[in-house]
């Protein structure tokens, strides 16, 4: 089940990056100046696909290196793609095709990787690890805006993205901090609760509200996820967990700003934008500080989770050989 979730995740992601590239390439003959917003959007929904990519494989294939991969290759295709302005349906199908490639590809480098090690890697730390940096950054793309800055259309288009995508990476963070510990009650509320908030938070991008503030909302979600991924009976813990997230959030929200706009900056003009319009390149220092924290957050190995001994896995053999 959860392998397919995954996969249903990583090609939501791929085709929303693909959409968004090719549907709104032409608007920088709208305006002389770079759409800050389409990037974000479309890096968000390359952070997606990659975490969905690394919720579908097996616990017996390393996920740290062929997930990376995955990312670089999706971003630089992006900036590849978004220079050469691609439009049309044709260029729609190329690039959703290119994206399963490319995933392929890694799937293929994962299985590369397992292929001579005789360990189980921990599948609950793996997906708190999506659970934490899906949940951080899924309000960081309500940073940026005004929307007054765009063309009618495309004015309207973009909070409705965001609310997609932000609500898709809430999905999956609650989805994968669930997959990260034992059953529970409630489980599709502890999904959807998530899904509508951020829904909710994407479609008020654009307006004039702090566009920070929303980025703020990233600490107390991860704590959340967290929480419900080491779910324990000593309340009290979560409760400090969650208030120190709360204190902390806003912090980390200017923490997160700086290299978001060196980096995001450096992804405009590497496609063949000017300075940024709508907003400030912001998502990839959350990414960034979304990691720290996903590999920070102590975790239980694969013996631990499996028995006292590690256990031994091997990949399965092709079909047609014995």
């Amino acid at each position: 089940m959860t392998r397919r979730t995954g996969l249903g995740i990583a090609g939501f992601g791929i085709l929303i990056w693909a959409v968004t590239l090719v549907t709104w390439s032409g608007y920088s003959l709208a305006a002389p100046t770079a759409p800050s917003w389409l990037q974000e959007l479309r890096q968000g929904a390359i952070l997606l696909a990659t975490l969905g990519f690394v919720l579908a494989l097996p616990e017996v294939l390393p996920a740290a290196v062929p997930a990376v991969a995955l990312f670089g290759a999706l971003m630089s295709a992006d900036i590849v793609l978004d220079r050469a302005r691609p439009y049309g349906l044709p260029a729609l199908l190329g690039a959703v095709v290119l994206g399963i490639g490319l995933t392929g590809v890694a799937w293929q480098l994962a299985r590369l990787l397992g292929a001579d090690r005789a360990i189980v890697y921990s599948g609950q730390r793996r997906y708190l690890a999506v659970a934490v940096v899906a949940a951080f950054c899924a309000p960081a793309l309500a940073t940026q805006g005004p929307s007054a800055v765009y063309p009618p259309g495309l004015r309207e288009a973009l909070p409705a993205t965001t609310a997609l995508v932000a609500a898709a990476l809430g999905g999956l963070a609650g989805y994968a901090a669930l997959a990260a510990g034992p059953p529970v009650r409630f489980a599709p509320a502890i999904v959807a609760i998530p899904v509508v908030l951020l829904a909710a938070v994407g479609t008020l991008t654009g307006s004039q509200v702090h566009h920070l503030r929303w980025a703020a909302l990233g600490a107390p979600l991860a704590a959340a996820a967290v929480a419900v991924a080491r779910r324990t009976r000593a309340p009290g813990r979560w409760v400090a967990l969650g208030a120190a997230a709360a204190v902390a959030g806003l912090p980390l929200a200017y923490l997160a700003a700086l290299p978001g706009f060196i980096v995001g900056v450096w992804f405009l003009r590497t496609a063949g934008h000017g300075d940024a319009v709508g907003g400030l390149p912001y998502l990839p220092g959350a990414i960034l500080l979304a990691l720290v924290l996903a590999v920070a957050l102590p975790g239980r190995g694969s013996a631990e989770r499996q028995g006292d001994e590690p256990q031994r896995a091997t990949l399965p053999a092709p079909e047609g050989t014995s």
